[in-house]
C-alpha cells in the first residue's frame, strides 16, 4: 500500500495546470477545489503570504493542496543561497547568521548541508592558466573533538586554489591519495612543488614517486622556523655560541647563491662536526645531508617558488573563519562547509 501511495504521490504531482487532479492518497480523479490554503514563506524582505489551492476528494474523504505531501517550502530557494553564502563567506558564526536573517543557527546548518548537494564529494577549481607550479600544505581541523586534516593545493605563481581532499590524518597513505586526485585534476605537466617536510617527513617519498620529473622544493620559512625552535636560544645552554654559530651556518647554507657554494659551506660545516655534539645538531647534520636537494631546489629552478606562502595564505584565510565559528558536530557538515567554501573562493587570487 506504501508503494501505491508514493505512486499517487508522484502522478498527482505532474498535472497540468488546468488538469483535474488526482487524490495523492487514493490515486481518484473524483476531487474537486475547496478554497485556500494560506500560508507564509520566508524571503529576504521578511515573510510573504502564500495561497495554495486546496482539494477535496470525494473518494476517500480527505483534503490535499497542490503542493507535493511533505514538500511544503517554508523558505524561497534565494534566501536559503544568500543566508549560506552570508555564513560561508563571512566571519560569522551560525548563530550570527541565524539572528540576521531571523532563523534558528540549526536551520543555517540544515540549510548549508542541503545547498552542499553532495558533502562527501571532493572540490574542484577550474585549472586555467595554470603555472606548472603547485604548492600543497596539510591544515588540521577540529571535528566533534577529533582531528581531522585537510589537504590543499594552490598554484605557487598564481595563488588559485586547485583541488583539496578531506582525511582524517595527515601521514603518507593520505599523501598518495591526495597526489592521485592532482594527477587527475591537473592534466597539464607539473615542473616543480614546494612543500614543507610534512608531518613525520609524509611528503617527501609520496612526491618523489608520483611526480618524479618534477622539482620538488621544502619551504624554507618552515625549516628555518624550525632550526630557530629546535636550537635553544637562552645564554644559559651549555651550547649557546656554538649554537649561534651553527644556526648562522645553516641558513648561509639554503641561502647560498649557488648549490656549489651551499655544498662547500656544507662541507666546512661537516669537518667541524666534532664541536657540536648535542643530538639536535646531529639531526640537522643528518638532515642537511639528506635533503639538501630538497632545500636547494629553487636554485636550479629559479622560477619555483622557495616558500609555500601561496598555500599558507588561504591557511591564514580558512583560519579567521574556524575561529569565529561554532564548530563542526560531523564530518558531513565539515565536508558540506568545505565543498562551499572552496567553491566560493576557488576563482580568487591570494596574491
Amino acid at each position: 500500500m506504501n508503494c501505491l501511495q508514493r505512486s499517487y504521490r508522484e502522478l498527482s504531482s505532474c498535472h497540468e495546470k488546468n488538469e483535474k487532479k488526482r487524490c495523492p492518497f487514493c490515486g481518484s480523479l473524483r476531487t474537486k477545489r475547496k478554497g485556500f490554503v494560506k500560508s507564509f514563506i520566508k524571503t529576504k524582505r521578511g515573510l510573504v503570504p502564500k495561497r495554495n489551492q486546496r482539494y477535496f476528494c470525494n473518494e476517500c474523504g480527505k483534503n490535499f493542496s497542490s503542493n507535493t505531501p511533505g514538500k511544503r517550502k517554508r523558505a524561497s530557494d534565494n534566501l536559503k543561497d544568500i543566508v549560506v553564502s552570508d555564513y560561508v563567506t563571512t566571519k560569522c558564526s551560525l548563530s550570527e547568521v541565524g539572528k540576521r536573517f531571523g532563523v534558528h543557527a540549526s536551520t543555517v546548518h540544515r540549510w548549508l548541508i542541503e545547498k552542499a548537494d553532495n558533502p562527501k564529494s571532493f572540490g574542484t577549481a577550474s585549472i586555467k592558466d595554470f603555472s606548472g607550479y603547485l604548492c600543497f600544505d596539510g591544515k588540521v581541523l577540529k571535528v566533534g573533538g577529533d582531528k581531522r586534516t585537510l589537504l590543499w593545493a594552490s598554484d605557487a605563481i598564481t595563488g588559485k586554489l586547485l583541488c583539496y581532499l578531506y582525511s582524517r590524518r595527515e601521514d603518507s597513505r593520505a599523501t598518495y591519495e591526495f597526489l592521485e586526485l592532482i594527477s587527475e585534476t591537473i592534466p597539464d605537466e607539473i615542473r616543480g612543488i614546494t612543500t614543507d617536510f610534512g608531518r613525520g617527513k609524509c611528503f617527501v617519498k609520496p612526491v618523489r614517486v608520483m611526480f618524479p620529473g618534477a622539482f620538488h622544493q621544502v619551504c624554507l620559512v618552515h625549516f628555518l622556523r624550525y632550526l630557530n625552535f629546535q636550537l635553544p636560544k637562552t645564554r644559559r645552554s651549555k651550547y649557546y655560541w656554538r649554537n649561534k654559530a651553527f644556526r648562522a651556518t645553516v641558513k648561509a647554507i639554503v641561502k647560498s647563491p649557488t648549490v656549489d657554494k651551499a655544498k662547500a659551506l656544507l662541507a666546512r660545516l661537516l669537518a667541524l662536526k666534532s664541536f657540536f655534539p648535542a643530538s639536535y645538531h646531529k639531526r640537522f647534520f643528518r638532515s642537511l645531508e639528506r635533503n639538501l636537494d630538497l632545500l636547494l631546489a629553487y636554485k636550479i629552478n629559479s622560477t619555483l617558488p622557495s616558500n609555500s606562502n601561496g598555500i599558507e595564505a588561504w591557511n591564514r584565510t580558512l583560519e579567521r573563519k574556524l575561529k569565529n565559528m561554532d564548530g563542526f558536530q560531523t564530518d558531513e557538515s565539515c565536508k558540506a562547509f568545505l565543498k562551499l567554501w572552496f567553491n566560493a573562493h576557488s576563482m580568487k587570487v591570494s596574491k
